[in-house]
């Protein structure tokens, strides 16, 4: 039994099946924790690929059991390996001394892994989500300003503008509030940006970037 337990390790390792893959937590409080899960998720994903591959080509190779079974040969070749490479050798062993076993490397650990980081990844998302929704938004230009009160942005203005530049902010979502005297929209990720681009780029051309 145990020799089938360091055999099975043998085949992980020599497929490629690095015990270290995405090993390392990743904290919610890292800056760049979803870049960090999103590769994570990429590297877990293309090793399980790469086992599918190899109990394919098991498969395709006729499922040989024993040391001497000739399906081993076609089973290099299907994986483009030479007969005594590692990982004909240790799949021979896998296989010969672990009758229960169906194919020679279990994808089903990595499955696990995979379903919890993406599931991590999403939760640090909501996490970003909920940090940005809770920040204060405020924008200051060359005479003009937007803050956020409730759920609106406000575009305030000093005085008057030419009527051109009243109706190209009109166009970009704002509207005109009585109440405020001054422009405002809803505070959505699209408001934010219109006040962070179209804004500056109609009241203050020559400045915006």
């Amino acid at each position: 039994m145990r020799r089938g337990v360091d055999a099975s390790r043998a085949a992980d390792y020599y497929a490629g099946a690095a015990s270290a893959a995405g090993s390392a937590g990743v904290s919610i409080h890292d800056a760049d924790a979803i870049q960090l899960l999103e590769a994570k998720v990429a590297k877990l994903e293309a090793l399980r690929e790469e086992k599918k591959r190899v109990n394919t080509a098991y498969r395709k190779a006729g499922k040989p059991r024993k040391v001497e079974d000739e399906g081993w040969d076609r089973f290099a070749k299907i994986l483009d390996l030479k007969t005594n490479s590692s990982i004909v050798e240790a799949a021979k062993a896998v296989m010969s001394e672990n009758y229960w076993m169906k194919s020679p490397l279990d994808t089903s650990e990595l499955s696990r892994k995979i379903r919890y980081t993406k599931k991590r990844l999403e939760e640090v998302r909501a996490e970003r989500e909920r940090e940005e929704a809770e920040e204060v938004f405020e924008l200051e230009g060359d005479g003009w300003s937007v803050e956020e009160i409730e759920d609106r942005l406000v575009l305030s203005l000093p005085g008057r503008i030419p009527k051109e530049k009243f109706r190209e902010i009109r166009r970009s979502g704002w509207l005109w509030s009585r109440n405020f005297l001054a422009f405002v929209r809803k505070n959505t990720p699209n408001g934010r940006a219109s006040a962070q681009h179209e804004v500056p780029r109609i009241l203050n051309p020559g400045a915006a970037s």
